[in-house]
């Protein structure tokens, strides 16, 4: 069955073509299904789709499908329902995670029941338990750490790029910092995996470490997986490389062995994306395994969060690619700035502070009238804040067409001495 484009009053006109519904249900937070959804929301169209539900494009830091009001019963949903449902949920969770700011500590946080073993439980109930079903305050807990370690490694005021080694040094350093319990010599430094020479054994001796190792007596074993991905995974597999992509081409070009990549095994719709093109800082969380032969036995995976980042050496948090453009630009011209991952005391949160030069960023992205409107009046809170009074404000209006040298020349010329 296809999917039918409708008017605002619902009104057929014509069929939604399977090129744009595969990108909205595989890749809804790339560039193109982007476009493709701030097109719908310009011409105010909607989505009948498969399963007969009306999915509309509501806008907030990224447009997204949702559904009609009276249409969230349940049922057999179709891909694209499913995808935009998930979608919604792992957008928000990200939002309350800014908003909210929960600090570091465990993602899955799955008890211990006082009957002991929980071998018999499904996976189902195992999700239910933990957190994992529907909504989105599993994805808040898991953004509010990940945001947390990334801030605290220095991720979102880097000077220049990182070596390889460094990067992954500085979050194994906060991991070291979250005690399992108070009278724990452990860490999650001491069950995590990452590139940087830090872990042995790959996926198999994390599992090892879970299930040998872990020593808190009221929450399951929990690890966590870091790694840069250059796209979203397109499959449940997830492969995982101990070198960086250029280390790899090195290698190559010198015709020395290549390691084959860790890989495992994700439900899809357990894949949150926060901007819109890579490379991506991943973060997976990850329960031990203890069915099978402990040969080959790997952690079971729940959550994958995906962030974009400047560059593989350069792991500022980045929205899209004017924001990446930004970064390597104040980067260049060698001044400090800060991107907030969190918002502030008055919820506002802008795209760039230089506080040296007591100047915000403002990064245009999007075309919408709506858009313009939301940013309009962020702006205007921006400007009587407590937290920026006195700050000017300069904006890449990249959706008008600005280039990044006119946007350098205003910004240099913005820049107090």
């Amino acid at each position: 069955m296809a999917v039918i484009l409708l008017d605002h009053k619902n009104q057929k006109l014509g069929v939604c073509s399977q090129q744009i519904v595969e990108l909205l249900e595989r890749r809804p937070r790339s560039d193109e299904a982007i476009a493709a959804l701030d097109r719908l929301h310009r011409e105010r169209s909607r989505l009948l789709c498969e399963c007969q539900r009306v999915l509309h494009v509501v806008e907030r830091e990224y447009p997204f499908l949702r559904r009609n009001p009276g249409q969230n019963s349940g049922g057999v949903e179709c891909r694209l329902c499913e995808a935009s449902h998930h979608h919604e949920a792992q957008s928000e969770g990200a939002s309350a995670a800014r908003r909210a700011k929960p600090g570091l500590g465990f993602i899955l946080a799955t008890r211990v029941h006082a009957e002991g073993s929980d071998e018999a439980r499904s996976e189902a109930a195992r999700g239910r338990h933990s957190g994992a079903g529907g909504g989105s305050l599993k994805y808040a807990r898991a953004f509010g750490v990940f945001f947390g370690l990334m801030e605290g490694a220095g991720f979102t005021s880097l000077a220049s790029s990182l070596r390889w080694s460094e990067a992954w040094g500085r979050l194994h350093d906060q991991l070291k910092r979250i005690q399992l319990h108070p009278k724990s010599p452990k860490t999650m430094a001491d069950f995590c995996w990452m590139p940087g020479g830090f872990y042995k054994g790959g996926l198999k001796g994390m599992n090892d470490r879970l299930i040998e190792e872990w020593d808190h007596s009221d929450i399951q074993p929990e690890g966590w997986l870091f790694c840069v991905l250059a796209e979203p995974p397109e499959s449940e597999s997830v492969s995982v490389s101990a070198i960086s992509d250029a280390m790899r081409r090195k290698n190559e070009a010198e015709g020395r062995e290549i390691y084959a990549p860790y890989v495992f095994e994700i439900p899809k719709h357990n894949v949150a994306v926060v901007g819109r093109s890579g490379p991506y800082l991943a973060l997976a969380a990850a329960s031990a395994n203890d069915k099978g032969s402990s040969s080959y036995r790997k952690p079971i995976f729940h959550r994958l969060l995906l962030q974009s980042i400047a560059g593989e050496h350069n792991p500022v948090p980045i929205e899209s690619n004017y924001e990446r453009e930004t970064v390597f630009l104040l980067q260049r011209l060698e001044i400090p700035f800060e991107k907030p991952v969190f918002d502030d005391a008055e919820g506002l949160r802008p795209d760039f502070v230089l506080p040296k030069h007591r100047l915000i960023i403002e990064v245009q992205g999007f075309n919408s009238d709506e858009y313009r409107e939301r940013k309009k009046q962020t702006h205007q809170r921006l400007r009587e804040s407590t937290t920026y009074r006195g700050f000017g404000l300069v904006t890449y209006d990249a959706n008008d067409g600005q280039s990044l040298s006119e946007f350098e020349m205003i910004l240099r010329s913005s820049l107090k001495p």
